[in-house]
């Protein structure tokens, strides 16, 4: 378990981020970089070590309105941006994925060094994941699936001889990021939001900024229009002033269920489109009977709950194990936390890297020491390794009750929380007991029992046999407090777009 050692050849250097522009301009608008208007910034740091990376611009309201009022001109019409098709604007997202397909390396090596996490991860599952993205909404715009709208046959009666629906983009959209994605968080709001005809303003987490302000970059490369994506780092108060903005027409938000909850009091108040991609308690049932693997359960329960570092919405956070399995199970994914090593994620073989900063260390570290001082049983981890960076052991709990805090909150770390169950319908009945429904898990053999318990799930999302699989052409959503509306698919392109019918008096 202990910290891998130092390789830095990969890792990005405070001069990197200087040479090339980043360090404290990184408000983006209308295809250019700039300072805040208050010129105030605040360090961006290697969560690995401590480092400091660069600064970042601090925007707060003049900025949003100067980013806002560029993408409302962008979106004019017959502006440069309005005036292309959609296979136009397939092409120039086509064109964007070219490029970061181009500048993977280095985005992944600007997501490891800001987030934390394994350089091959950041390559193989953020970028690679937010070329799919371009792409899929790509291919949306040049065959017009979802864009379009359709001719309806009214009755003669109404005398009107033709009647059909269009779809319309619905305006300039904000984009609020999660830390933990950055690359992803900013893709999945751009990508649809542009197949749309949209234009956007994003607010990168102030947290990990640094992959969404590269990304920017490319879109000047790309060749889109000025105005059309516009960035605005900061803190909470450009979030704020982007959700309360008036010529915001959509907001669409990934983030805890909190911050998720005030977004939508203050988007209510003009009725503007939100979507809410929040957090989640996922649950995880092992079914019973010899026709189980537990070696495989045990290794789907352990990538989906330490991965990056536990700091994933969707990860494995409640483990239901048959009574009769427990003890075999448990010994499983103590070796299984215990086997990945935790290091500098720009080390070949490294599993896990740091949690973000102190701040979320300190949270992750204060609700392993809850759930133990409520009953839960410490099998193994529980612990800050080493004294520089801010790296927490994989920890696995055993036989937590219900009412544990680490059950009932989200603690977006590397914990994972085992719990007893008797029969498969308690399990079902104890896994819906819980205010999110984002994810969920179901491993069992018996692939008609699998079904039928994932069936019964509240959750938006439930994967059998498997864990964390993306296609950007599924929509992906949580029920309850997990979130409001669907992204990715042609159901989370159409939150971006808005009917209109219109009925014509002709003879036909």
């Amino acid at each position: 378990m202990a910290i891998q050692q130092k390789k830095d050849q990969l890792r990005p250097s405070p001069d990197f981020f200087e040479n090339g522009g980043m360090d404290g301009t990184t408000i983006f608008i209308n295809n250019s970089y700039r300072k805040s208007s208050s010129l105030l910034s605040f360090g961006a740091f290697d969560p690995s070590n401590e480092q400091f990376l660069c600064n970042v611009s601090c925007g707060d309201e003049s900025d949003v309105n100067e980013a806002v009022d560029a993408a409302e001109l962008a979106f004019a019409p017959n502006s440069d941006w309005r005036s292309l098709d959609g296979p136009g604007r397939g092409k120039l997202l086509n064109r964007l994925a070219d490029l970061l397909e181009r500048d993977g390396d280095q985005v992944a090596a600007i997501e490891a060094a800001d987030v934390g996490k394994p350089v091959l991860l950041a390559r193989m599952a953020d970028v690679n994941s937010a070329i799919a993205v371009l792409r899929a909404h790509a291919a949306f715009c040049i065959s017009g699936c979802g864009l379009g709208g359709s001719e309806l046959p009214l009755s003669s009666s109404t005398g009107v001889g033709l009647c059909y629906t269009r779809s319309q983009p619905v305006g300039v959209v904000a984009g609020i990021l999660p830390f933990n994605f950055p690359l992803c968080g900013a893709v999945s709001k751009i990508a649809p939001a542009l197949a749309a005809g949209c234009t956007i303003v994003v607010k990168p987490s102030e947290r990990c900024s640094l992959s969404p302000i590269y990304l920017c970059s490319l879109i000047t490369e790309a060749g889109f229009p000025p105005g059309v994506v516009n960035a605005v780092t900061g803190d909470s108060a450009v979030g704020q002033a982007l959700a309360a903005h008036s010529k915001i027409s959509k907001i669409s938000f990934t983030g805890s269920a909190a911050v998720g909850k005030n977004i939508l009091k203050v988007a209510s108040d003009r009725f503007a489109r939100t979507t809410l991609e929040l957090g989640g308690k996922n649950p995880c049932i092992i079914c019973p009977g010899s026709d189980t693997d537990l070696k495989e359960a045990a290794r789907i329960a352990c990538g989906g709950n330490f991965f990056n570092s536990g700091q994933i919405c969707v990860g494995i956070s409640r483990v239901f194990i048959h009574e009769d399995s427990y003890d075999e199970f448990m010994e499983l994914v103590k070796q299984g936390a215990e086997g990945r090593a935790v290091g500098d994620p720009f080390l070949d073989g490294v599993d896990m890297g740091p949690l973000v900063d102190q701040a979320q260390m300190e949270r992750v570290l204060s609700y392993i020491e809850q759930g133990i001082s409520q009953g839960a049983k410490l099998i193994t981890g529980g612990h800050r390794i080493g004294t520089k960076g801010y790296f927490v052991a994989p920890t696995v709990l055993s036989d937590v009750t219900d009412d544990n805090v680490v059950v009932k909150e989200e603690i977006f770390g590397p914990v994972m929380c085992c719990q007893r169950y008797s029969d498969v319908e308690e399990a079902t009945r104890r896994a819906n007991d819980n205010s999110f429904g984002l994810a969920a898990v179901v491993v069992s053999n018996n692939i008609e029992q699998a079904i039928e318990i994932s069936h019964t799930l509240e959750a938006g999302t439930v994967w059998i046999n498997t864990h964390g699989v993306y296609d950007p052409i599924a929509p992906y959503q949580g029920h309850k407090e997990s979130g409001l509306g669907q992204e990715y698919g042609m159901e989370g392109l159409q939150a971006y777009l808005k009917r209109k019918t219109v009925m014509i008096k002709c003879r036909r």
